[in-house]
């Protein structure tokens, strides 16, 4: 082979990498950092999901509200696009019903999940319990402040407090919780 076709092949293959490398990102942007998003008209958002997700109006027992934005949203961690019920235009966009911010799924140091936690919990409690209670007491509240710190975040409060002022849900914090419902929850001592 020559030195021409050499660098011929060398071109070739470097145009193939990068297009590649372009399709790969590409893909890789379309699929993992753009979330899809769900859909809904506002009329559907206006009459029927946001008097429940204000808590003004007590969810039924026979009505799964959180199910049904889901199955629009995609997943509990997906965003949804409030579109203009003539035009189909995009208004604005709801946060996603669980925020997952505050969740480090990457980065786990050991002896600070809560798997560790209590596995250190267990086996104090058998021989030193005030310990072992303190221990937990201790490490439960670094979790909880560490929580706290990362949800200080506001953007979705913000984004919550938008939509809320612009249908005149101005005194949200007066809504009373409708505690009428019977739950599952088991009781513990």
């Amino acid at each position: 082979m020559t030195d021409q076709s050499t660098k011929n092949d060398n071109i070739i293959q470097s145009d193939l990498m990068d297009n590649f490398a372009k399709t790969a990102d590409a893909f890789y942007n379309e699929i993992v950092v753009k979330q899809p998003r769900g859909s809904m008209p506002e009329n559907l958002f206006l009459e029927y999901f946001l008097p429940y997700l204000t808590g003004l109006t007590p969810i039924p027992q026979d009505t799964n509200v959180y199910a049904e934005w889901i199955s629009i949203a995609g997943s509990p961690i997906s965003e949804v696009n409030i579109l203009d019920s003539t035009t189909n235009e995009v208004l604005y966009t709801c946060p996603a019903l669980f925020d997952t911010n505050t969740i480090n799924t990457t980065k786990r140091e050991p002896g600070e999940s809560f798997n560790d936690i209590f596995i250190q919990y267990d086996m104090q409690l058998n021989t030193l319990p005030v310990v072992a209670n303190n221990y937990l007491n201790q490490e439960l509240t670094k979790k909880l402040n560490s929580v706290e710190s990362l949800s200080s975040d506001v953007g979705n409060v913000l984004s919550w407090t938008e939509i809320l002022t612009k249908y005149g849900y101005t005194d949200i914090t007066s809504v009373t919780i409708h505690d009428d419902v019977e739950d599952d929850l088991i009781e513990y001592d």
